[in-house]
């Protein structure tokens, strides 16, 4: 009888975000699959950025964003309201039908139409 293992391999996350900057603004562009495993590693990506005290605006684009777990959700919304406490205005430019369904799940769907 075979057995088929379905573990997934799951390579260092290299293709979940492309960050650009300028001056003073901030691009970050979400994309793929952002499960349970990237909670951490969203967080020690993004909060570091809110410590620079040249940029004033981040541009945050989920439009290609296809699986967003809640815990990872949960994340970025914490970086979403810490930007406000460095005065930073996180402008969301584009969502996915899945972001904006977790989005809405945990309440917050108010945070993606400022």
């Amino acid at each position: 009888m075979l057995f088929w293992n379905k573990e997934e391999k799951n390579p260092i996350h290299k293709e979940w975000i492309q960050i650009r900057y300028n001056e003073t603004e901030l691009y970050i562009r979400l994309y793929g699959r952002l499960d349970r495993s990237l909670r951490n590693t969203l967080r020690n990506t993004l909060n570091p950025l809110l410590k620079h005290t040249i940029i004033n605006e981040i541009c945050l684009q989920m439009i290609d964003v296809y699986l967003l777990e809640t815990n990872t959700a949960v994340a970025l919304v914490t970086f979403i309201k810490d930007a406000e406490q460095y005065n930073v205005h996180v402008d969301i430019q584009g969502v996915s039908p899945t972001v904006k369904k977790v989005f809405e799940g945990l309440g917050v769907e108010e945070l993606l139409n400022q």
